[in-house]
């Protein structure tokens, strides 16, 4: 089934029945790494500037439970961005297990199931594609997590701030200073 809406209502599109990835990243690995390396930076355009629940106000305190949001909810921008960062995810560490690496990029020499070996002419396009894939997660994914995070923390520091009558400023203060509850990192 073809991506109608991103994120996409179920898991179908992304399932690699038979490796069918494997498959794709075998004989037309250039197609596959520039639709995906598109999709990824596509993705970072819709980047609301913090991560946002269907329905609340990006400065919202109030506590809501953790549901999958449907595609329509507000907030989409997330989401596409949360789904492009899972599927980077998951392609590069297919490609890395097929070069002969682990999941941190280093040599792994432990033998892989047939089919798995890339094709001579395909090894070059996925090293350059892990390579993009690296380069993309640390530096854009990973930073703009960071981000949504920090101002997440700095919500809630304002909101117990407020709610204790100026006391504590909870666990973004503790980040701040670099401790925990025990004063360590």
């Amino acid at each position: 089934p073809a991506v109608a809406s991103v994120p996409p209502p179920t898991r179908a599109p992304f399932a690699t029945p038979s490796g069918l990835l494997v498959n794709e990243l075998q004989h037309a690995p250039a197609a596959l790494a520039e639709t995906l390396l598109t999709l990824a930076a596509n993705a970072l355009e819709l980047d609301p500037g913090y991560f946002r629940m269907p329905g609340s106000h990006p400065a919202s305190t109030s506590r809501r439970p953790h549901t999958i949001p449907s595609p329509s909810a507000g907030g989409s921008g997330c989401h596409a961005i949360l789904a492009a960062l899972r599927l980077l995810i998951r392609v590069q560490g297919v490609v890395r297990y097929m070069l002969g690496y682990d999941h941190q990029g280093a040599a792994n020499t432990a033998p892989r199931p047939r089919g798995m070996q890339p094709r001579p002419e395909a090894r070059p396009i996925l090293e350059q594609l892990d390579g993009a894939i690296a380069a993309i997660l640390w530096g854009r994914y990973f930073p703009l997590l960071e981000r949504w995070n920090d101002r997440c923390l700095g919500v809630r520091a304002e909101a117990t701030a407020e709610g204790s009558g100026g006391g504590s400023a909870g666990r973004g203060a503790a980040r701040e200073s670099g401790g925990g509850k025990d004063g360590k990192t």
